[in-house]
């Protein structure tokens, strides 16, 4: 999966229990930061969202 997908599934993961997000803005600029990481930062975000567990693969 490629760097925007994951982050786009990262955001979305984030806001779903977020009922305050009224507006794509806020999604989009999440998003946009999660992609301005670099490679070691972003990949500690995939581990904490759990995308390295081996019960999520």
């Amino acid at each position: 999966m490629n760097r925007e997908n994951l982050a786009s599934i990262i955001t979305r993961l984030h806001f779903c229990n977020n009922t305050k997000l009224e507006n794509k803005e806020e999604f989009m600029r999440m998003k946009k930061d999660l992609l301005a990481l670099n490679e070691n930062d972003f990949s500690q975000k995939l581990m904490e969202f759990g995308f390295y567990d081996k019960e999520a693969s």
